[in-house]
């Protein structure tokens, strides 16, 4: 049986917290629910990733295929998991196959759990991003998307012209998905996350790009940087089209979206929150 986390559930302690899960053996540096709420993963600087179920409070399953420690974890709706790490690589983890396995009380394969490793920046990786329908959508019309495709059928020996045109129908009937990652390198990248290809670098930020995000609109993707700026990248042509040089006095450090006011706000080592308007 998965070994048990710490339980506090005390009458004096409910209205602080439910749960107190245990297992991790360094800071904690990212959690995220699954879409049923019915489990958590959490990476750490123990370079482990871990599944637990919320409502028994046990860890069920930890995640190892990172060198150094992890920094973040976010889960995709169809329960594809995607971590990065200070080893400057991301990993895309298929979560179905750990939930199966535990479901039917089998070991299952760690292996086959790590679908790609997506190396190619040069230093740790602080921000990792899933694109929406919308995004996927975006990305698949680009011509910088097709460059990308010609290029990986070259690499792959199938230049051929019924290859490539193999190629093409196949990426209209698969569902794409696509993830972003910000690293330290001060550069953006775009991955086909299921073929681990490279399908574009954003090339502005001059200093640590700290948190990514897509629009909810699938047109753009968002950044933030220890340069102090906060960016808006084009996802059409993968170019910068707004920048704010001076967003904080300081480095910013983090950054989200709120759909129903088509506002961002950004945080910053300076202490302070602001929100944008980006109708």
């Amino acid at each position: 049986r998965p070994p048990r986390s710490t339980l506090s559930s005390s009458s004096a302690a409910s209205d602080v917290y439910k749960r107190q899960l245990q297992g991790h053996e360094h800071n904690i540096t990212g959690i995220a629910f699954l879409p049923s709420g019915d489990h958590i993963v959490s990476s750490s600087r123990d370079k482990t990733i871990k599944l637990w179920e919320v409502a028994s409070g046990y860890c069920l399953k930890t995640f190892v295929g990172h060198n150094e420690w992890v920094r973040k974890v976010i889960i995709h709706p169809t329960l594809v998991m995607a971590s990065c790490s200070h080893d400057q690589t991301a990993i895309i983890w298929d979560l179905n196959d750990a939930l199966t396995a535990i479901r039917n009380k089998t070991a299952g394969n760690d292996a086959k759990l790590i679908l790609q490793q997506l190396p190619g920046h040069d230093n740790v990786i602080e921000a990792i991003a899933f694109g929406n329908d919308e995004a996927n959508r975006v990305i698949e019309g680009s011509e910088y998307y097709r460059k990308a495709r010609f290029m990986a059928s070259i690499s792959a020996g199938e230049e051929t012209k019924d290859s490539i045109d193999a190629s093409k129908a196949e990426v209209k009937k698969a569902s794409k998905l696509f993830v972003a990652t910000g690293a330290r390198d001060k550069l953006i990248k775009l991955w086909d996350a299921k073929e681990a290809t490279l399908v574009a670098t954003f090339v502005g930020h001059d200093n640590w790009v700290r948190d990514i995000l897509f629009h909810p609109n699938g047109k753009y993707l968002l950044s933030v940087s220890d340069d102090k700026s906060l960016r808006v990248w084009d996802l059409g042509n993968g170019r910068c089209i707004k920048q704010i040089l001076n967003a904080h006095e300081h480095f910013v450090s983090c950054l989200d979206f709120t759909a129903k006011y088509l506002a961002c706000a950004t945080g910053s080592a300076n202490k302070q929150i602001k929100v944008w308007d980006c109708s």
